[in-house]
């Protein structure tokens, strides 16, 4: 929900997720975020995370 943190997630070549708790939306777009959320319970946000493969021990 902060502007300079997703800005240093981007800068850090990083997707970053926008959550909307303090800050617009267009906001956290304009800052670089890859996705914009209002809670945790996003059904894209858990479509995201599904996907991504985790190192196996």
């Amino acid at each position: 929900d902060s502007s300079w943190g997703i800005k240093a997630g981007v800068a850090a070549g990083l997707p970053v997720v926008g959550l909307t708790t303090s800050k617009p939306e267009q906001k956290l777009l304009d800052a670089g975020a890859s996705l914009v959320i209002k809670d945790f319970e996003d059904s894209q946000l858990w479509k995201i995370l599904e996907g991504i493969e985790t190192p196996s021990s």
